[in-house]
Order: structure tokens, then C-alpha cells, then sequence
């Protein structure tokens, strides 16, 4: 970690976390009635280091057509505005 406010430090910031893998998310969210469930790991850009675990599931008991969050409903066709 790095900023303003560790400037001074004299040792380093421990930052504690849960690090579950990809096949331990799609499990839980299975057990707690998820469905079409996908988890994966992106690499990193530069290819070295930590890549970016991405988790996408069906919630229990939402159609696909109400699962997705408010805003973000698809826009119109271009050519709607045609007819």
C-alpha cells in the first residue's frame, strides 16, 4: 500500500483478508440458492502479480430479466425511433 498518510511508518501496514477460491465461491453461492454461477480469476495486465477474482450468479428466485441492477435496463434500439 502506498500514500501520504503511511509516509513515517516504521514497519508495514498488515491489511487482513478472507481469500476464498474461485471453485469455494461458486459452492457457497450455490448452497445459498444461486444459480448459473461462474468464477474465475483474470490475470494480471502485466502478467506477473495478482490477477482479479470475478464472480457473477444468479440471484435466488429473480428472473434474468429482473436481476439486473436499477439503471441498467437495455436502451432502445437505433432503429425504434425509425418505425
Amino acid at each position: 500500500m502506498h500514500g501520504k498518510w503511511l509516509e513515517g511508518r516504521e514497519s508495514e501496514l498488515t491489511v487482513l483478508r478472507w481469500q476464498y477460491t474461485p471453485q469455494a465461491w461458486a459452492d457457497l453461492l450455490k448452497r445459498h440458492g444461486f444459480t448459473d454461477v461462474d468464477a474465475r480469476i483474470l490475470p494480471a495486465p502485466d502478467g506477473e502479480g495478482l490477477g482479479t477474482l470475478l464472480v457473477r450468479a444468479q440471484g435466488p428466485g429473480l428472473r434474468p430479466s429482473l436481476s439486473r441492477p436499477p439503471g441498467t435496463a437495455h436502451a432502445p434500439s437505433p432503429t425504434a425511433s425509425l418505425r
